[in-house]
């Protein structure tokens, strides 16, 4: 009976000295509920706490605990509502697989610079299409329009209007004008690490067309290859797209999950997921994503 009293004791003095311990609450009470420093000097063990979340009232008593350690044990089941679960939201997004970070805005739009008129980035992306596109896979027309392009991509927008401009006669001032802005674009991008399939396709769009420099060493093709490359894996281009329901059915195909993407997966990395995979337009979008990756390996290879 002794060891018991002891032991209930120890039990309280251990509770009292818990109680006592200031726990800021997050989002509970608001300030002006605070409780008194005579409300807190009153509280019960049993009772709840602001600032905890207790997974049971009546069981984290200290009448039934034969010992401190008990007690100690039971203080596990009490959760504080600190900044763990913002922190573990801020981890989760970190280690999220990446997303695009799309290079557009009024102040580096080619045609909100006033560096080419609405008419004649329209003469400059048919003249592409009709007569270079084949030195650059993955642009087909259908889907790399003058406005779609200008919504999801400066770079690329200002370098197919570059490239073009370079074979149209009587536009040496505006092919300057565009590839001095396609170089500072190129720079921004690496700066703050944009990332889209675009971005991919614009780099490997100016490679054919790049001056050398004063020594062989000065050639950037090799760094816009890396580059595009790194922002190839970071939105999974190098992945096999197939939709995870074939895969789960039992398919024949001998591939692992892991090398594949979803089709809806890969369309969300895009910023797109609110376009159906099945749709005509999603179709275009991930095979596009395809052509990407193969025409990124063809020309690094070559």
């Amino acid at each position: 009976m002794r060891s018991t009293g002891c032991a209930n004791c120890w039990a309280r003095r251990l509770a009292t000295a818990l109680e006592s311990i200031d726990v800021p609450p997050t989002d509970w009470p608001p300030a002006s509920d605070a409780p008194s420093s005579s409300r807190a000097d009153t509280t019960t063990a049993d009772s709840p706490q602001p600032g905890f979340v207790q997974s049971n009232d009546d069981g984290l008593g200290v009448d039934d605990a034969e010992n401190p350690l008990e007690l100690l044990a039971r203080v596990s089941y009490i959760q504080p509502l600190s900044k763990s679960m913002l922190e573990s939201e801020r981890q989760q997004d970190f280690f999220t697989s990446a997303r695009v970070s799309l290079d557009i805005g009024n102040d580096i739009d080619p045609i909100s610079l006033g560096l080419v008129t609405q008419a004649e980035a329209d003469d400059l992306f048919s003249f592409f299409h009709s007569k270079l596109a084949h030195t650059r896979w993955g642009l087909d027309s259908r889907i790399y329009t003058v406005t779609y392009v200008r919504s999801r991509s400066a770079f690329l927008c200002t370098s197919l209007m570059a490239a073009a401009a370079l074979f149209m006669p009587d536009a040496a001032a505006l092919s300057k004008r565009l590839s001095n802005h396609v170089k500072t674009l190129a720079h921004r991008v690496m700066v703050q690490r944009h990332r889209s399939v675009e971005i991919v396709l614009a780099f490997m769009v100016n490679i054919p067309w790049m001056f050398p420099g004063k020594q062989s060493t000065d050639d950037e093709a090799c760094v816009y290859i890396s580059l595009a490359t790194s922002i190839a894996m970071d939105l999974s281009l190098h992945k096999i797209i197939v939709p995870f329901e074939t895969l789960e059915q039992g398919s024949r195909l001998s591939l692992t999950r892991g090398d594949c993407l979803d089709t809806r997966a890969a369309l969300a990395i895009d910023g797109l997921g609110n376009i159906d995979p099945s749709s005509e337009t999603g179709s275009l979008l991930l095979r596009g994503r395809e052509r990407c990756w193969i025409s990124l390996f063809v020309l690094e290879r070559g």
